[in-house]
Order: structure tokens, then C-alpha cells, then sequence
């Protein structure tokens, strides 16, 4: 199980951000961090990873404590066991495929054969020779996060890791996530801005507003009653960004973006949709 309260006082566009957020999330769980720009999701993540010390709080993961600040233990980035993707690949250039995520083992657990099954997973086993400026953006990616699992992690931190790619990559990318993580189970924080997404690879949901929590949940109560294969969540479409292939929708309350499949009609404002864990579809 994951445990964690952080307080921390943040720069905010609008001035000092307090930033409060506590939870406690099942072990080997996704969960996604949603939220409006600014409001401190990737100074979460930082705090998570000891790149930013709170003001005050705890973290204790399986029974194990990396941060308490009335018993002063803070423990630094390298003797914590995470993976940290973030939407640039921050790959070796000079390195090859596999000698990238060979790296990225420890000198006493640096065997073949976890190198091998990750390429089979990512489907690059083929170019593991190729040196990183010769990939594509979506493979560049797919071995970032092959190498954001390879040391078998207890928490693994995503910040917008999709964000930047296309709808088809973040289909792909999509995949092999769940692909990766139905091999190698782990605690998962990803942030996102898409809802689909969301709802695509996470169970649980936090929703930051204003630097506080303003929703907490597994997916389907915070978002919706049904996720069903044929089901979904029923929302509405609020507005439409054409230039970034977007539009935001209302569930529930609260605003989400999403972004628009490139096959299947195109959404009008007004219209209601659904969302599962597949896709969208005009009701």
C-alpha cells in the first residue's frame, strides 16, 4: 500500500499555491492525477521521487517509510525504489536500444534475459542495435518506458509521458503499458489531461484543484456508474479545439479534455458522448 500526506507552500501563477494532498492507494494499482495547469501534479510526483522535499508530511510504501518529517527521515532519490518517465525520453544517444535499458540495471542484476522480454513486450526486439536518433518519437518512447520498469520498481511515476504523441502512438503506447505492467505489477502515479486515458489504465482517480484534493476514487465512482465493455460514461461536449485535435468535455462536474480519434465521426458542441475504456462513440 501506498500512504502519503504532503503539505508544501508552491509558486502558483496566481501567487503562493498551499498545496495539501493525502491519500492511500493499493499496492500494484494505477492511479491517475488530473487536474488544471499549475495546480501541482508534477511537484507531486517530484515529492514522490525525493526531487522536492515537502514542508511537512510522511510517505510509506509496503510498510516502508521514505519521508517523515516529525521523525526526520528523507530518504534521497537513488535509495528509493522508483521510475520516473517523463514526456522527453532523456534516452543515451550514444548508447544502442539495449544498451540503454542494459544501463539502467544494477552491476549485480545485469542479465539478458529481463533486456530480452522487455524488447519482445515493446515489440523493438529488432532494432536493438539502433542507436536512439535513428528511432521514431513513438519508439524512442516505448523504450523510455521499457526502462522506466526494467528494475522492477515499487513505484513507477508518469508525468504526461503520452502527451506529446499522436492519437495512433498513444494507442500503442497505451498497450504496451498495460502490457508491461500486467508482467511486471507495480504501484503506478500517472498524470494525465486526458479522461480517456484516465479511464483506459487506471483504477483509481485523484482530482487536484487549487493545490487540495477536490476528488478521490476508484474510476468508476468518481467518473461514472458504468465502465463495461459495451457501456460507458455518459458526458457532454463542451468545447472543441480542432488545431489541438481536442475537446473538453463535462462528467459529472467537473471538465475534462480529450483528444479526438482521428477515425469515427467528428462531436459537436452539445452533443453527449460516451467513453469506456477503448474509446469514445457519439450517443
Amino acid at each position: 500500500m501506498l500512504q502519503f500526506s504532503f503539505k508544501k507552500k508552491l509558486h502558483h501563477h496566481s501567487g503562493q499555491l498551499q498545496f495539501r494532498l493525502s491519500a492511500s492507494l493499493p499496492a500494484n494499482s494505477v492511479t491517475a492525477i488530473m487536474g488544471g495547469s499549475g495546480e501541482g501534479k508534477t511537484s507531486l510526483l517530484k515529492m514522490f521521487a525525493g526531487l522536492l522535499k515537502p514542508d511537512e508530511g510522511y510517505l510509506k510504501i509496503n510498510d516502508a517509510c521514505w519521508y517523515d518529517s516529525v521523525k526526520k527521515i528523507n530518504l534521497v532519490p537513488q535509495k528509493r525504489s522508483i521510475g520516473f518517465l517523463f514526456q522527453e525520453y532523456a534516452l543515451f544517444p550514444n548508447m544502442t536500444v539495449k544498451e540503454n535499458l542494459t544501463f539502467a540495471l544494477s552491476k549485480e542484476d545485469r542479465n539478458a534475459d529481463i533486456v530480452n522480454e522487455l524488447l519482445e513486450i515493446i515489440d523493438l526486439k529488432a532494432l536493438e542495435n539502433i542507436k536512439p536518433t535513428h528511432l521514431s518519437g513513438g519508439q524512442q518512447q516505448r523504450v523510455a518506458l521499457a526502462r522506466a520498469v526494467i528494475r522492477k520498481p515499487k513505484l513507477l511515476l508518469l508525468d504526461e509521458p503520452l502527451s506529446a504523441l499522436d492519437n495512433q502512438l498513444r494507442d500503442r503506447l497505451q498497450q504496451d503499458l498495460k502490457l508491461l505492467l500486467a508482467k511486471y505489477p507495480t504501484t503506478v502515479l500517472i498524470v494525465t489531461h486526458d479522461a480517456a486515458e484516465a479511464i483506459r489504465l487506471a483504477d483509481h482517480i485523484i482530482i487536484v484543484d487549487e493545490g487540495k484534493l477536490k476528488t478521490f476514487g476508484k474510476i468508476k465512482d468518481v467518473l461514472g456508474t458504468n465502465l463495461e465493455k459495451n457501456g460507458g460514461i455518459d458526458a457532454e461536449v463542451i468545447s472543441i479545439d480542432s488545431s489541438q485535435n481536442t475537446m473538453q468535455i463535462l462528467l459529472g462536474d467537473s471538465l475534462f479534455t480529450i483528444n479526438i480519434p482521428s477515425i469515427g465521426s467528428l462531436p459537436e458542441e452539445g452533443d453527449r458522448i460516451k467513453i469506456n475504456a477503448d474509446n469514445w462513440k457519439l450517443n
